[in-house]
């Protein structure tokens, strides 16, 4: 059997290991050590603070066992820094690097569209020629279509499939067109009328830029190629040339650009070859 004073002792030891448990946690190892080598000259202290009667200066002081903090070095700021801006290079060279190709894709994009847009006029304009001979503002009889010839200085034909906005008038539906290099662009040629008058002025529009070459090759009937058209043709001493409306079967188109070099396209004449 334990008796009440046993007991009592007992209490009291658990609580001095407590307290030295608590005073080791907290870092005042001096302390510690005297409670358990026999207690000391704290006995008394210990008791009273088991007890509640401490006063306040008996009682442990926070200070001694504040943990020491503790900051950064210079050269650890340093290394830091470094390599901040070593990844910040790194995120600004890529970042850099996908605008430029974005930007490179939008200009190749929008010069890709306006070399399809201008070929698909050309063929559009080209497949719907039909033979209808004209004059020019001086009187003299242009062909149907025209090339290379001492009387054009540039590709010109007469088109249909133009609205007519005056009813009954001459020439409705039908349309004057040309095709001209000038400087470093293609320009689109087209007169309101057919048969020109004095003063009559063109209208021209920018179809293609960064132009070097421009040529026309011609398929004939007899399925010969031909550097100009029309063709020349024999006609009688002492008699009038008549009007030419020849067509041909083909013509290819050779364009040269100064960012994509060398283009051919051919483009069928729906009534090219017909008599």
């Amino acid at each position: 059997m334990v008796t009440v004073q046993q007991h009592r002792t007992l209490r009291r030891s658990a609580k001095l290991t407590y307290l030295c448990l608590w005073y080791a946690a907290l870092g005042c190892l001096p302390q510690s050590a005297a409670l358990l080598h026999g207690y000391g000259p704290l006995r008394r202290r210990l008791s009273a603070l088991l007890n509640g009667r401490a006063s306040r200066a008996d009682r442990p002081k926070m200070g001694c066992c504040r943990a020491v903090t503790r900051g950064f070095t210079l050269l650890e700021l340093l290394v830091a820094l470094a390599l901040f801006a070593v990844l910040s290079l790194l995120t600004f060279s890529s970042l850099r690097a996908m605008i430029d190709s974005r930007e490179q894709t939008r200009i190749e994009g929008e010069r890709l569209a306006e070399v399809q847009m201008a070929f698909a006029r050309l063929g559009l304009d080209i497949q719907q020629a039909v033979p209808r001979s004209i004059r020019d503002e001086y009187g003299n009889q242009l062909a149907a279509m025209s090339y290379g010839t001492a009387a054009v200085d540039a590709f010109e034909l007469t088109v249909g499939g133009r609205r007519s906005l005056v009813p009954g008038r001459s020439g409705g539906g039908l349309q004057r067109l040309g095709y001209l290099r000038q400087e470093d662009k293609l320009l689109r040629e087209s007169w309101p009328v057919l048969d020109r008058g004095p003063g009559l002025e063109s209208f021209r529009q920018p179809v293609l830029s960064g132009v070097e070459l421009f040529e026309l090759r011609f398929l004939g009937e007899n399925n010969e190629w031909y550097n100009h058209w029309p063709p020349a043709r024999i006609t009688p001493p002492g008699e009038m040339a008549p009007p030419d409306d020849r067509l041909p079967r083909a013509v290819e188109i050779i364009v040269e650009l100064e960012d994509w070099g060398r283009l051919r396209r051919l483009f069928p004449v729906v009534t090219g070859g017909m008599p």
